[in-house]
């Protein structure tokens, strides 16, 4: 595909203006002439979008056959709007797709100082997490969380144990593209596992043919005097062949509070590296990726107040108790074009290794090893200009062993083995765009004590093995209307499976990292929601707002309940199940002010209620409101000099569950200042970024540390760098 982009005003010619194609995560920008190049494309229907700082975005489906000329004019909008998305199944507009989709960039992050990629997508509206100090974070999506969040990297399913509070996210920002949130029920497209959302971190692109490309990114942290460095390099030759390599590396010792008291063990390290190679032609493309994430994550006490781990100043050498967590990754993306259709196929093994060490450096408390290959196979096949159908088959395998020299054994040796199909229809009429299908998932789920010492299975059965199989359908309908130009509405109703977990099956055992004695149960039935979800949006040129609510209501929810009884001088926790309903939503605008084109306030706010529907109870570990506000102004409009204010306010919560305490709410100041510098064909980036401006010692309720009495981190100081040619 070649073309020119100009202003559709003014007819001058657009350089650096972004050009991709979603399908293919391909990319390229137009030079000083305005002129941009797509090559080894295949002959098939795509999606293309074109954006620029300042200009509407511009989505159009085409077909690529030979040498396509194609050149856009853009209007010019202080407000970008129309971004393409892939997590629905399909290449989409966010306007066309039902689903509630929200989008953050690396850049996004790194403006904004986050330690970690969790603390950026967090901050999405409708988005929270749950913390375990400041290297340690999990997603929570409209106030579900752990097992019913799941993970896509490298176009897999990314399974790290999810069902333990303090199990993170696991990956970090680094080498991405950017990161695609569901919010509500996609168990549809990924299955069981997605009944709450998902994180969709989408690859970075590879290099334009030809071409070889590097990026320098480098971080620090006051607070926790840490350091983070990542160095990114790919190329591509004419020919299609591409590769990428990045290594990265990071430290932090422990921080400090509002109060300026250091936290002990709440520091952490980990270390990295993504290698990827492959091969794009005009009727295939695959891609070969292998990644490696080592984290150090030491844990904090129960009795940090009382009895400080605080160490050195500058001590970042792990002490006891600490977590050891590895992971191996290695995918397989192959798409392969045909007359009629596309086939795609992700095939990857994923090993996730588990470490906690307790007592002795020496001694491994509770070691897991959590092995996983996916298979995800899908066809999308036109059926006219203006509809598809996706058909898809899903599996993975999976093994989860205690190893042998640990000392502590939570839950039994296990496997489990799950297989989906599922179809997907999408179809646009006129002002309407719709999308609807169905799905069919079956699992099993064996466990196993032989074996096993100081270790039963929850009901202790004869034979010491326990099989669980657990089928359910799941499906989503779902419709856009584009009243106008300016306003359009969406509206849709889905169903989602999840099966339960290993840990709420068959825990049975201490858990060093969370200082519990846990306990499962293995007769718990699937659970199952439905959720309705309605939104509408108005945007002019300047301004842009969105409201969107949800009404979710889901059987058998499983949750965590702490008990009066204790085993070995630990509290025990008992998984429960009741039918729960929470509802809530989102509104947010963004504002450009015509008079004042330099200057952006952005705003959005955030609730969530959930409730037994057997006992009107509240439902434990549910995020308070919140509201975001910002606002941004570039200080000369030839050149980029952004100064940023920022205010995070926290309602109280008071909507607790039984065996929950209250927590009060809060309000954190933020600001930042950033520019880029571009010298021939490289761009320097800095920022300096201030969090928690104020140094205020608080709360968030989702802190595993909370109960601890342990306040979340105090004011922290970020100095980044990026450096990209």
């Amino acid at each position: 595909i070649k073309g020119v982009i100009t202003d559709a005003k003014t007819g001058e010619r657009l350089p650096g203006v972004a050009v991709y194609l979603p399908e293919l995560s391909r990319g390229a920008v137009s030079g000083l002439d305005g002129i941009y190049w797509l090559k080894q494309l295949p002959e098939q229907q795509l999606t293309i979008q074109v954006s620029y700082v300042g200009y509407k975005n511009i989505v159009k489906t085409i077909d690529v056959k030979g040498l396509t000329e194609l050149n856009f004019s853009m209007e010019q909008s202080s407000i970008g709007i129309n971004e393409v998305v892939v997590s629905a199944g399909r290449a989409l507009s966010k306007e066309e797709t039902p689903f509630a989709i929200e989008t953050i960039s690396p850049n996004e992050i790194f403006q904004t100082g986050n330690i970690t990629m969790m603390d950026g997508i967090s901050s999405l509206a409708g988005v929270n997490q749950i913390t375990y100090g400041a290297g340690i974070g999990k997603p929570v999506i409209r106030g579900l969380s752990f097992s019913r969040i799941l993970t896509i990297y490298q176009g897999a399913r990314f399974e790290n144990q999810q069902w333990g509070e303090d199990h993170g996210l696991g990956l970090n920002d680094p080498g991405i593209q950017r990161v695609e949130v569901i919010k509500g029920p996609a168990s549809l497209i990924y299955g069981s596992g997605a009944v709450g959302g998902v994180i969709n971190i989408i690859d970075e692109y590879q290099a334009p043919p030809g071409e070889v490309k590097t990026e320098f990114l480098q971080n620090f942290y006051l607070n926790t005097l840490g350091s983070k460095t990542s160095i990114g390099v790919k190329g591509a030759n004419e020919k299609g062949f591409f590769w990428n390599i990045r290594p990265g590396f990071e430290s932090h010792a422990d921080y400090l509070d509002g109060n300026g008291r250091t936290i002990g063990n709440s520091r952490f390290n980990n270390h990295s590296i993504k290698l990827a190679a492959g091969l794009s032609k005009e009727k295939s493309s695959t891609k070969i990726s292998y990644v490696y994430f080592d984290q150090m994550l030491g844990i904090i006490e129960e009795d940090e107040m009382e009895n400080s781990l605080a160490g050195r100043r500058n001590d970042r050498q792990m002490q006891l108790p600490f977590q050891h967590v590895k992971d191996h990754l290695i995918a397989v993306q192959h798409s392969q074009n045909f007359r009629k259709g596309t086939f795609k196929l992700n095939l990857s093994g994923h090993q996730n290794i588990r470490k906690e060490i307790e007592d002795d450096m020496e001694e491994i408390d509770l070691g897991l090893v959590l092995s996983t290959i996916n298979l995800d196979a899908k066809y999308q096949l036109p059926l006219t200009p203006f509809a598809d159908v996706v058909m898809g088959v899903q599996s993975f395998f999976q093994t989860n062993r205690n190893m042998a020299d640990a000392h502590e054994i939570l839950m039994p040796d296990a496997d489990v083995n799950d297989f989906s199909v599922y179809g997907l229809l999408t179809k646009k009429i006129k002002r309407f765009s719709f999308q609807g299908g169905a799905r069919y998932d079956l699992r099993r789920t064996y466990a196993s004590s032989t074996g096993l010492v100081d270790y039963v299975l929850p009901g202790n059965p004869e034979s010491g093995n326990m099989e669980r199989i657990f089928s359910g359908f799941s499906g989503s309908s779902g419709i856009t209307f584009k009243a106008t130009e300016k306003v359009s509405f969406k509206a849709n109703v889905a169903s989602g499976f999840r099966a339960p977990d290993l840990a709420e099956l068959f825990s049975n055992g201490e858990h060093p990292g969370t200082n519990r004695f846990e306990m499962g149960h293995a007769d718990f039935g699937r659970e199952q929601n439905l959720e309705f979800d309605l939104s509408s949006r108005f945007h002019t040129n300047n301004l842009s707002i969105e409201i969107a609510g949800f009404y979710n209501l889901v059987n058998n929810y499983i949750f965590f309940n702490p008990t009066n009884e204790t085993h070995n001088n630990l509290t025990i926790w008992k998984f429960e199940q009741e039918d729960v309903l929470l509802t809530g939503g989102e509104a947010g605008f963004k504002y450009n002010p015509s008079f004042l084109s330099r200057l952006e306030i952005t705003a959005d706010y955030s609730l969530v209620y959930a409730f037994s529907r057997e006992t009107g109870l509240a439902v434990p570990q549910i995020p308070a409101n919140r509201l975001n506000n910002n606002v941004k102004f570039n200080f000369y409009k030839a050149k980029p000099i952004y100064l940023n204010f920022k205010t995070i306010h926290v309602s109280g919560q008071n909507r607790v569950g039984e065996h929950e305490f209250s927590t009060p709410g809060y309000t954190l100041l933020g600001a930042g200042l950033s520019t880029a510098v571009k010298v021939k064909k490289s761009i320097t980036e800095f920022n300096l970024s201030v969090n928690n401006l104020t140094n205020r010692v608080y709360f968030d309720h989702l802190a595993v540390t909370r109960p601890f009495g342990v306040p979340n981190i105090g004011r922290n100081v970020v100095l980044s760098l990026k450096f990209m040619m």
